[in-house]
């Protein structure tokens, strides 16, 4: 008999993408698993299977405990991979059981590890149709002890009418009548993608005082490594804080390059104290984009597609190769008109759809120069009049409305491979609705080639990172955001934030008590990604929020709300909240799993959500393969793959 008393809801996607043939990339797919259960457990949760993290897992002890994975809905199952803790020294010995209730099961393989390895190890069977996937243990070769590390559960997958793995095992993404596809997002994160995140050396320790505030002391730290010259490769060394608590009563800040601060892990605790909102940990250059005066060229195509990776300009003189530039989207009055974020009072140019009802125009309407666009990137080749460009638009260029223009810019006050790893941050609280406390632990202010690797933070108002404008690839991975202490209302509860950022990795990041758990706001330029990350116990909807966030893509993110009725979402939101309009364009929900589904298209762009699941879905949006997960597992490992090759994916731990 199967006794589950410990519910673990949600859960992060599972699966790695190991190099397989085209033929065999489409049939099975690692599936999104929304929720995994466990009879018991040491202290070693049930999630602990689905983070892509070999040195974590679940265990319990005794013949019979089980560990159980709901697929949201029914799919045929046809393998199951497992790696077991301590998987080179025993051989775990297990029975694979199948329900489509949850209460009937059937045993349809049973298993023993090789006791060879730490990977993991596939076991097959015929296939069968189930919503659950179970693990029934019964210990291993040397005691009772039940422990996976990893856990994938692989289903019939559906093929995408919008995209396919090609005969050469190369993504093939087919464009529409106007020239769109679907973007590469693969140059997000740290150094352009696929490096991996570096270990600079400790140039500085400091200990948790005996008594007393621990800002100064790290924080002085802090500066004598800024203070140090940059080595060869751009670092100045770590500031490494032993485990202990560190109480601090204002915010740490960073402002050079080369900087870390370390911790020793989850027992290395920084603890906000006092009444004061504010953010903990600040890596924070200074000023902002500067155009290169007399560089800016007017675009000359009349339509630059989604996906295009150059475009033609006036005049490329002054321009070269290597040349850092801002690629801007200047949009007209006949634009914000054609979208309907114009005002309710009155007809607008030809283009205006409002009807004075408030139906499709704002209150507080949209201006040309609030939004206007700016995409960084660098110019890979020149041919006569076209620039090329090392990572593709993410949205479309027209030049009825309003075009756009390429200038070169400076930027002298950002700052360069800063990173903050390996810590736990608290925040001070009086109850569960206290606002008089930290906001946020971290946040990246004009920062390029950032990262924050295996972070915590509980009990802040809006949870662990933001990343504002000015920032651009920045990784921030295995990491989390738990127990927010706030009203829960808007403004607040904001766990992972992309405000006007760009090229901004969030991989394998879990969030609990969240409101808008992985969120971009208003005009923020794409590329950015959310990959293998869960909410859980969220409290309002998933993904752009506001004022036309662009090019976005959520690639296997779980989303399970309290309530269980709220989205994931990118549709026109009105006048909601301050009058967010359009939340968003050109978004990517890819193998999704979520409790409802909202996805519209604006006039004139599109909105994506390929191989998503959930109870419902409204909106006239692209929904393609609904209900059924697609192949290849991942769009953003399968594009990174694709550009730099299995080792990119090796360093970023896949």
């Amino acid at each position: 008999m199967r006794f589950l008393s410990l519910s673990v809801i949600g859960a992060l996607v599972v699966g790695t993408l190991a190099p397989v043939s085209a033929e065999a990339a489409i049939p099975y797919v690692a599936a999104s698993v929304k929720s995994v259960t466990a009879s018991a457990d040491d202290g070693n949760p049930a999630r602990n299977t689905l983070d892509h993290n070999l040195g974590t897992r679940w265990s319990a002890n005794g013949d019979g405990q089980s560990i159980t994975f709901d697929l949201s809905a029914t799919h045929p199952v046809g393998l199951v991979r497992f790696a077991f803790f301590a998987g080179d020294q025993r051989s775990a010995v297990f029975d694979v059981q199948t329900s489509v209730d949850g209460s009937s099961w059937t045993t349809v393989r049973s298993g023993r590890g090789s006791g060879a390895g730490l990977g993991l190890e596939t076991f097959d069977f015929t296939d069968v149709s189930a919503r659950y996937v179970g693990y029934l243990g019964h210990g291993n070769s040397v005691n009772a002890w039940n422990s996976i590390t990893e856990a994938e559960i692989h289903v019939a997958a559906a093929q995408s009418q919008r995209l396919s793995v090609g005969a050469d095992g190369r993504l093939v993404t087919p464009a529409y009548g106007n020239g769109d596809r679907i973007a590469d997002f693969s140059t997000v994160g740290y150094r352009g993608g696929g490096v991996a995140l570096p270990a600079v050396a400790t140039q500085r320790t400091v200990r948790p005082p005996a008594s007393g505030d621990a800002g100064a002391s790290i924080q002085s730290a802090i500066d004598a490594v800024s203070a140090l010259p940059l080595d060869a490769n751009g670092f100045r060394g770590a500031v490494q804080l032993v485990a202990g608590v560190y109480p601090v009563s204002g915010t740490l800040a960073i402002r050079a390059s080369g900087v870390v601060l370390r911790g020793a892990g989850q027992s290395t605790v920084i603890r906000a104290t006092g009444t004061t909102p504010r953010t903990l940990i600040t890596a924070a250059g200074s000023g902002a984009i500067s155009e290169v005066s007399g560089s800016r060229r007017s675009i000359s195509d009349s339509y630059v597609p989604v996906g295009a990776k150059s475009l033609a300009v006036a005049d490329t003189s002054g321009f070269r190769v290597g040349d850092e530039v801002v690629v801007a989207r200047t949009p007209n009055q006949e634009w914000i008109d054609s979208v309907g974020m114009d005002a309710c009072t009155s007809k607008g140019t030809a283009y205006d759809t409002a009807d004075v009802s408030g139906s499709t125009c704002l209150d507080g309407p949209w201006t040309p120069s609030s939004r206007t666009m700016h995409y960084e990137r660098r110019i890979t080749a020149i041919d006569g009049n076209r620039l090329t460009f090392d990572g593709p638009m993410v949205e479309a260029f027209q030049s009825h409305f309003g075009g756009g223009a390429v200038y070169k810019y400076t930027f002298s006050g950002r700052i360069r491979d800063v990173g903050i790893e390996y810590l736990r941050a608290e925040s001070s609280f009086t109850s569960a609705t206290d606002e008089a406390h930290a906001d946020r632990m971290l946040a990246f202010s004009a920062v390029r080639d950032g990262w924050a690797r295996e972070i915590t933070s509980a009990h802040f108002v809006q949870g662990t990172v933001v990343f504002t404008r000015g920032t651009r690839n920045v990784t921030v991975q295995d990491s989390a955001s738990v127990d927010h202490k706030s009203q829960i209302t808007g403004g607040r509860r904001y766990p992972f934030d992309i405000e006007g950022a760009s090229h901004i990795l969030v991989m394998r990041a879990y969030s609990s008590t969240g409101r808008h758990d992985f969120v971009t706001g208003g005009n923020t330029p794409g590329p950015n990604v959310f990959l293998d990350s869960r909410a859980e116990n969220s409290e309002s909807e998933l993904g752009p929020h506001h004022r036309w966030g662009v090019g976005t893509l959520f690639d296997n993110v779980v989303h399970k709300s309290r309530s269980g009725t709220q989205s994931m979402a990118a549709y026109n939101r009105g006048n909601s909240g301050t009058g967010h309009g359009w939340s968003g364009a050109y978004q990517v929900y890819y193998n999704c799993v979520g409790d409802s589904m909202i996805i519209s298209s604006p006039p004139g762009a599109r909105n994506w959500a390929i191989g998503c699941r959930a109870t419902k879905r409204t909106g006239t949006g692209e929904y393609d393969s609904f209900g059924t997960p697609v192949g290849p597992r991942s769009l953003y490992l399968q594009q990174l793959r694709d550009r730099l090759g299995q080792p990119a994916l090796t360093n970023i731990g896949y």
